[in-house]
């Protein structure tokens, strides 16, 4: 993402081996090995990491610590295709790197990952570029604004760097576990798009009750409080 950019999301378009990854990343799963991921904030998601402190340490960007990162030794046992396409990505420095299972029925409740009041480029997550890997039919990704929402545009084999300031939630209404790769990086220029978002009127306080969470920070309270600060103009985007 641009630092200081409103932008709720941008297209990336680079080369990705799905089928490998792809194949790899269901044998994780076939053989459960993953870990949840912070459960008061959703169902059904889990993580695998591939880059990070360890395997099955889903925590890290700021909160980590970045000496003790690494190519983890699972994933370059089982996912050796999906790191050797990792390390050949066009970036200066790479944080973490973890596949994202979100479980049939599974969802993730609405929270955001930076506060309004922090500039954009202040945190390595806003390097963070979500890639779907497998996308079912029925899943999809919300950005919640004080009287509107829009989706992105997720398909498999798509990648996006993802304004994570905006309050967003996931749900998965298919059968098949969605499968997405979180890259945390400092990157070089990138072919990217701006997008043409599609702005659906709904109040934040009228999405589907599985969405809200019952933490202080992200519960209805919480959005009532900062829900304004979350809001931007995005007329320029539709």
């Amino acid at each position: 993402m641009t630092k200081n950019s409103s932008v709720p999301y941008l297209k990336v378009n680079i080369t990705i081996p799905l089928l490998d990854v792809c194949n790899e990343a269901e044998f994780l799963l076939k053989n459960k090995m993953f870990e949840p991921h912070r459960s008061d904030d959703g169902s059904g998601w889990n993580v695998f990491t591939l880059y990070g402190e360890g395997e099955y340490i889903t925590i890290g960007g700021n909160w980590g610590d970045p000496k003790k990162y690494h190519w983890t030794t699972l994933a370059k046992k089982y996912c050796p295709k999906t790191v050797e396409w990792l390390q050949n990505l066009p970036y200066t420095e790479i944080y973490r790197a973890r596949f994202m299972f979100l479980e049939p029925d599974g969802h993730i409740k609405i929270h955001h990952d930076k506060e309004p009041s922090e500039q954009l480029g202040y945190t390595i997550v806003d390097d963070a570029m979500n890639i779907a890997i497998k996308h079912p039919v029925g899943c999809y990704m919300r950005q919640v604004y004080k009287d509107h929402y829009n989706e992105v545009p997720f398909t498999s084999g798509s990648a996006f760097f993802f304004n994570n300031r905006y309050f967003h939630y996931v749900k998965n209404n298919s059968t098949e576990t969605r499968i997405h790769m979180i890259i945390h990086a400092k990157w070089l220029p990138l072919n990217t798009e701006y997008p043409n978002i599609n702005l659906i009127s709904k109040n934040y306080l009228d999405h589907e009750e599985f969405a809200y969470a019952n933490n202080s920070w992200n519960n209805k309270e919480a959005l009532n409080e900062k829900i304004e600060a979350y809001t931007p103009d995005l007329s320029h985007y539709c």
